[in-house]
Parts: structure tokens; C-alpha cells; sequence
């Protein structure tokens, strides 16, 4: 079988081709899955926030006195709450998942800022990855299920 690789930038331009004309007739399986692994996607995000379920280093005694409790990426509930998917256009088979432009965390950050912030670490917090976890575990679940409709298709040629 053939090796299949997603990753989270590249050559759309590409991926249309490769699914508009040399795969025609697996295109429409693969468009009809964008919105299913869109909320997939988002489901583990906030999974992952909700039971703190990745191996994250623990907030310091400090933080947990200033913000209330021990709980990472919960503060006041806007984080998970505010993450959303978006089809990116009207094919539908380009999707966005994160937050609104101009959106604001109460501490004034953009929520895009924050989350870069959360993700990579800063001078005086350790990372915290979130989005990178949750994006292997979708890539996998993607893998699985086009793997074998794929075969399929360049089985009959």
C-alpha cells in the first residue's frame, strides 16, 4: 500500500488536483469527510482541555493561587468554549479550527496569541502542547479511514 502523509500546511493546489482529477471518484468521499473530521477535530480539543488528559507540567502553586485552581486551559470556560471549526472555502474541503478574528481572552490577549503562548511555552510558563497532540490523533483517524477507501479506488483504476 501506498505511504499517505497530512500535514498541517502544504500545497492545496496539490491536494486539489490529486483529489479533483487523478482520484475522481474518491473526491466525494473526501469532501463529505472534511466536516465530519472538523468536529472530531474539535471534540478532542476540548476532550483533552475538559479531562486534562494530556501529559501537560503542572501549573506552579502560584498560578493555582492567582487563578483559582489547578485545571490548564480552564480559567474562566472562554478557551474551550470559543474554539470553533470553519470551512475556509465554498468546496469545502479546506477547514479552520480556532477562534474568531478579534476574539479576546479577559486578560486581552487574542485568543490566537494565548494559544501560541499555551502551546509553545513562554520565558516563564513551560508548553503545554494542545493543538499538536489533538492533530496526531485526527491524522491518525484519517489515516485509518482513507487508507483502505483509497486502495479501493486505485484498485480499479
Amino acid at each position: 500500500m501506498a505511504n499517505f502523509k497530512l500535514v498541517k500546511h502544504g500545497d492545496w493546489a496539490k491536494v486539489r488536483h490529486l483529489l479533483g482529477y487523478t482520484f475522481p471518484r474518491l473526491a466525494p468521499f473526501a469532501v463529505g469527510q472534511i466536516d465530519q473530521y472538523g468536529e472530531v477535530a474539535l471534540e478532542i480539543i476540548k476532550g483533552h482541555i475538559q479531562n486534562q488528559s494530556l501529559p501537560w507540567t503542572p501549573l506552579s502553586s502560584e498560578t493555582i493561587s492567582r487563578k483559582g485552581g489547578s485545571e490548564i486551559y480552564i480559567e474562566s470556560g472562554t478557551l474551550v468554549n470559543g474554539v470553533e471549526v470553519k470551512k475556509l472555502s465554498t468546496g469545502g474541503n479546506e477547514m479552520f479550527i480556532g477562534f474568531s478574528d478579534g476574539t479576546k481572552h479577559p486578560s486581552g490577549l487574542s485568543f490566537g496569541q494565548l494559544m501560541v503562548f499555551l502551546e509553545y511555552g513562554t520565558a516563564n510558563a513551560p508548553p503545554r502542547p494542545l493543538i499538536r497532540p489533538s492533530f496526531d490523533e485526527v491524522k491518525a483517524l484519517i489515516k485509518k479511514d482513507f487508507a483502505p477507501a483509497i486502495k479501493k479506488y486505485l484498485s480499479k483504476g
